[in-house]
């Protein structure tokens, strides 16, 4: 699967984050799919003009500006 993974995308590695933090930094929209500890408690690091898609109900982000659940 990993060799897939990099023939198809070479420079997935410089995709990565190390962590949540760095990804809520610069993202656009975040995708929320599992329901992690870490997750519940970001929504005070959230930007304005962010997009969150939540497919696991974290039930604290449903009053952020642009959330959206589905999926659940």
């Amino acid at each position: 699967m990993a060799v897939i993974l990099l023939a198809a995308i070479p420079h997935i590695y410089n995709l990565m984050a190390d962590s949540v933090d760095d990804v809520i930094e610069h993202a656009e929209t975040l995708v929320i799919g599992t329901n992690d500890d870490e997750f519940k408690s970001i929504s005070n690091k959230l930007r304005g003009d962010q997009n969150i898609v939540d497919l696991v109900r974290i039930h604290n982000l449903s009053d952020q500006p642009g959330y959206q659940g589905i999926c659940w």
